[in-house]
């Protein structure tokens, strides 16, 4: 019997451990987009959004989290903060006009205008809907995306880590 638990807490460990590894890479490319998104904003002498804020921010403490956490061990209750920290970013990431679609003001007049540096080479009778269209639509749908994804793979590491 004792065995057995053991064999059972290892595996855990081991699940921990490999489930942390993916998560590493969306979290980098999270951080890696909005930091490029915020050096584009700074360069154009903008202000920087408070969602875009609020995601560097969890995006870097959960990054020191994992770094901190690296090795294996049972800090399920860290696991359920940063569920709830994700849980609260990504609904904010989506409730932007436009949402996924890039299609709404703060595509045009924002991400897809200071993601595409439109602030730099503005011409004459600059069309913010039709010259910015779909500039960075892809990377803003790819933060919004790992933002759930990053949310969910920590709720599913509490409840396996949470039942053992």
């Amino acid at each position: 019997m004792i065995k057995l638990v053991k064999s059972m807490r290892d595996s855990n460990i081991l699940f921990q451990y490999e489930w942390k590894t993916p998560r590493s890479g969306w979290l980098f490319t999270v951080a890696g987009l909005v930091g490029c998104q915020i050096h584009r904003t700074a360069a154009a002498g903008a202000h920087v959004d408070s969602v875009i804020v609020y995601t560097i921010v969890i995006s870097g403490h959960t990054i020191w989290s994992a770094l901190l956490l690296i090795f294996p061990l049972n800090m399920y209750i860290n696991d359920l903060t940063m569920f709830i920290l994700w849980m609260v970013d990504a609904p904010l990431l989506l409730q932007k006009p436009g949402g996924l679609s890039c299609d709404g003001s703060w595509q045009y007049n924002y991400w897809g205008y200071y993601w595409g540096t439109f602030w730099r080479d503005q011409p004459a009778n600059f069309d913010a809907a039709t010259d910015v269209g779909s500039s960075g639509c892809q990377q803003w749908n790819l933060v919004v995306i790992f933002a759930f994804v990053i949310a969910f793979s920590y709720l599913i590491n509490f409840v396996i880590v949470g039942t053992f």
